[in-house]
């Protein structure tokens, strides 16, 4: 009895390797992004709680003085003693408006509110996501 061969096409290490071959930038472009998320996320916890940096804490400190206007407040949405105005614009308002979409978004979640210190975390993964969509970007870019 003989026992019949198997086409070359259908063994898995040219198909393997045909498929890496194909493939090989989306690869590397994904081990690119986990690493650059990787080591921005690595010793999120760096300060131990202390909010040391400066801009941090007063980052920090605009969003929690942000706070959607009430239904009499309307009337001073556009102007500058509007609730949702963060005070200060030098990261620009976007940064603010997610980090205070997470507080507002995990109160679904969680028990009690995330205060000052506990914002610190998704701030720094919200940075951390944007540095690695400029990863994505520059190696788009060419």
């Amino acid at each position: 009895m003989t026992v019949p061969e198997i086409p070359q096409e259908t063994q898995l290490a040219p198909t393997l390797k045909s498929w890496l071959h194909r493939y090989r930038v989306a690869i590397g472009l994904f081990l690119l992004l986990s690493f650059a998320l990787g080591i921005r996320i690595y010793g999120i916890n760096w300060d131990q709680g202390g909010l040391f940096h400066p801009d941090e804490r007063a980052f920090l400190f605009q969003v929690e003085r942000i706070e959607f206007p009430e239904s009499d407040e309307l009337d001073t949405l556009f102007t500058k003693e509007s609730p949702l105005n963060p005070g200060s614009f030098n990261w620009g308002s976007l940064p603010h408006y997610m980090l205070k979409g997470v507080q507002y978004g995990a109160q679904a979640f969680l028990e009690d509110d995330l205060n000052l210190f506990d914002l610190r975390f998704p701030g720094r993964v919200l940075s951390a996501l944007a540095d690695t969509i400029t990863v994505a970007l520059v190696f788009l870019i060419g």
